[in-house]
Order: C-alpha cells, then sequence, then structure tokens
C-alpha cells in the first residue's frame, strides 16, 4: 500500500502463475478478486476515501459493496454540497449500527433544498450520534421564511457547535440543555440568544452574527453577552441592522457602546442606506474603544464618527470602512501601533486622503468624491490599491519603498473606470 495526495492507493503483485487478470462479467457486475478480498481490505479502501457521498456510492459497485460502508468505525461524519435527502438516508444507515463514537457531524447544504422543514430533521437525526463537534451551514442564498423555524435540538454531549441559518430565524427548542457546550457560533435571524446562554453553563467562546434582527433585540442580547463577559470571549461579533429598522442618533449610540463594552475579537456592523420621508438621515457618533479587537469592518451608511477614543487600538490589525465617515482618519491610524490591512472607501467629506503607518502591510483606498490631494507614507506596505476622482491638479505624494503590487485608478467622472 502506498500513499499519495491524501489517498490510500492499493497494489496487487501478480499471482504466482504469471496469469493475467481476467475480469468475469457476472450478475451484479463483481469480479473473482472482489469476491475473494474479506471484508477487512475492502473497509480499507473505503477508509482511504475522503468523501463521505463517494463512500456511499459504493452501494452501486455491486452486491458485495452493499452496505459495507456502514461498518465503518467512522470518527467524523461529512457532508459537503449533499441533497438533504441524500443526508437523511445517510445518517438514517449509520443510525442502524452507530459507530462506537462519532466526533464530527459536518452537514454543508447546497440550494435550493425545502428548508427549514429539512433541516430540522437533519439536526433530530444528528443529535442520535451525540458528535462532539456539529456543524451545518446554509448557503447565504436561503432566505427569510415566516412559517417555520430552524430549531436547535439538545445536543447534550456535544461540545462545539456552529450553526449558520443564513437568514432564516434560529430558535432554541424549549428546555434543551447544552450541559458540554464549550463553542457555540450562531448566525441567522436569531430570535432568543439570551435563553440559549442561559442553558450553556460551560460555555467559553462565543461567535454570533446578527441577521435581519431589530436593533433592540440585538442590544438585549448583548445584554445577556455582558453578563457572561467574566467567563466568555466572544470571538465575533456581526451585526447588520435591517432595512425596516430606522435607527436614530441615540439608538445607534447606545447599540454601538453596547457592543464596544463585549469587545469582540473579531467586530462587523452594518446598515442600510436609511431615508426618512425621502431624506438621509445623518448620524454623528462617538468612534468607541474596541481593547481586544483585531477585527473592525464597518460599512455604515450615513454614519459620520466626529470624535475618537483617546486609547489606542493596540490589538488592532485589519481596519475596513465604507460608506462611514471619519473625520480624524490619519490620527486613527497612528492609534494602531499593529494595524497591517487598511480598506477605506471615502465618504463625501474626504478631500485629502492622509495616511503615514509603519506597519501598514496592505492597503486600499477609494475616493468616490473628488480628491485634491493623497499623501501616503508606509515604510513596509506589500501591495497598495488606489482608486480616486480627481482632475488633474491633484496633488500625490506616496513613499511605498517596499511595495511590491500597485494598482491606480484615476477618473474625472463619478464612476471610477
Amino acid at each position: 500500500m502506498e500513499s499519495g495526495s491524501g489517498r490510500r492507493r492499493f497494489r496487487r503483485s501478480p499471482p504466482p502463475d504469471g496469469d493475467r487478470f481476467r475480469r468475469q462479467r457476472g450478475h451484479g457486475g463483481g469480479t473473482d478478486l472482489i469476491s475473494d478480498l474479506p471484508d477487512e481490505m475492502l473497509l480499507l479502501v473505503l477508509a482511504g476515501l475522503s468523501c463521505i457521498r463517494t463512500t456511499v456510492r459504493t452501494d452501486l459497485l455491486s452486491r458485495r459493496w452493499r452496505g459495507l460502508w456502514t461498518s465503518l468505525a467512522h470518527t467524523g461524519l461529512v457532508f459537503h454540497d449533499v441533497a438533504p435527502t441524500t443526508v437523511k438516508a445517510a445518517l438514517a444507515r449509520f443510525a442502524a449500527s452507530p459507530p462506537a463514537s462519532v466526533s464530527t457531524v459536518d452537514i454543508r447544504l447546497p440550494s435550493p433544498c425545502d428548508c427549514p422543514k429539512q433541516v430540522n430533521a437533519l439536526l433530530r437525526d444528528a443529535m442520535v450520534f451525540s458528535p462532539t463537534e456539529l456543524v451545518v451551514i446554509l448557503l447565504e442564498s436561503f432566505t427569510e421564511c415566516p412559517f417555520m423555524d430552524i430549531e436547535l435540538p439538545c445536543f447534550r454531549g456535544t461540545t462545539s457547535i456552529e450553526l449558520d441559518a443564513a437568514f432564516m430565524r434560529i430558535k432554541p427548542t424549549p428546555m434543551a440543555e447544552f450541559t458540554a457546550l464549550e463553542r457555540l457560533s450562531l448566525k441567522g435571524n436569531i430570535d432568543n440568544l439570551g435563553a440559549v446562554l442561559d442553558r450553556c453553563p460551560c460555555l467559553r467562546v462565543l461567535a454570533v452574527a446578527f441577521r435581519l434582527v431589530d436593533s433592540a433585540l440585538v442590544e438585549s442580547a448583548l445584554a445577556w453577552i455582558q453578563v457572561m463577559r467574566h467567563r466568555l470571549t466572544v470571538s465575533l461579533l456581526d451585526i447588520s441592522i435591517p432595512r425596516k429598522d430606522i435607527i436614530n442618533a441615540a439608538g445607534f449610540a447606545s447599540l454601538v457602546h453596547a457592543a464596544a463594552r463585549i469587545s469582540p475579537q473579531e467586530f462587523i456592523f452594518s446598515n442600510y442606506n436609511q431615508h426618512i420621508n425621502g431624506v438621509r438621515n445623518i448620524i454623528n457618533a462617538h468612534l468607541p474603544w474596541f481593547h481586544r479587537a483585531t477585527s473592525v469592518v464597518l460599512s455604515l451608511h450615513n454614519i459620520c464618527f466626529t470624535r475618537l477614543p483617546e486609547q489606542n487600538f493596540s490589538t488592532l490589525e485589519m481596519l475596513s470602512l465604507s460608506a462611514c465617515s471619519i473625520i480624524n482618519l490619519p490620527t486613527l491610524i497612528t492609534r494602531c501601533p499593529r494595524l497591517r490591512v487598511l480598506k477605506v472607501i471615502a465618504g463625501k467629506s474626504t478631500r485629502n486622503i492622509t495616511i503615514r503607518s509603519t506597519s501598514l502591510q496592505e492597503l486600499d483606498v477609494r475616493a468616490f468624491m473628488e480628491c485634491s490631494s493623497i499623501d501616503i507614507v508606509t515604510p513596509v506596505l506589500k501591495q497598495l490599491k488606489l482608486g480616486v476622482r480627481a482632475n488633474t491638479e491633484l496633488s500625490m505624494s506616496i513613499s511605498t519603498p517596499m511595495v511590491e503590487n500597485i494598482s491606480f485608478q484615476r477618473s474625472e467622472a463619478f464612476w471610477l473606470t
């Protein structure tokens, strides 16, 4: 047996008499060689297949292979881009003669499927195996279904759960206790995060993405996280304010500062271009201090940060700003000593672009409004993308001695060419 490219390959030595192997097509398409091999050898072949779908399809080869895959001592059941009906049938076959232990059940469903009914059925089927790790991911093409929720059943022995329900509403099963759960990732229209957290006594790491959730409900969920902050690390906090939720200055300030008190490692905050009676709702706000964040992505229409925190963002490595504007961006950059990646889509008020950093390695700046000057000093920068709207009087000063890739676009029209 040889290994190569991550797969096992079996080489059979020629028989002693030197006769060449002759295929004999019989009933079911079997061969003399296959019929003579013990089950242990065939299971080795199956164990070398990395795809559970391919493993299941060996049923079609011959009667000799039929149902043999269910005898594998699977430690992980992985179904990527497999139809829900196929996944359900495979889980049922495994449940009929379950392996001693299952470390992972990983289901990533293609689109379309009859959601969320099929997803709920698969979650209940996976619960039978009590896996150490559960992963269920729906593509973001799945839209909200107002008639049915994704119900998270009780996985008592599971220590890690990742459920990405796209824009479906996630709701915990009543009285479900997750007594062993240490890591939880929920993404979707989360109905009541507090009810879930209250049933996870061992939870240590939380990643959460609120999609199509009203800002008042998000803030209520953040209050629950705040209560647990002494024992909880928030690896991701992703807030997307729905279009119908028109938020005022006080509501925005309350929400963004509640997120800052949690200080997730990765923070994503976005909203839609909101109007009230056809007039843009411009909000002036203070940029809060995210003292533990390594990545901050802000895509906030009609938000202008007029005041910066006095403290340094000492752990921040990636910053992306779009739709919103920051009055004193050069000062903010100097307060990010470890910043490696900066992406900026400059707002209307930005006419002069000034960026000075000794740590930046990737810089992407686009200014759709009229730009009059560019001043960039980044001694260790490797990649520079620059797109501006400017006339022939544009003043430029760029010092990037280590740069390897440069992309520069200038346009006198509103849209860049």
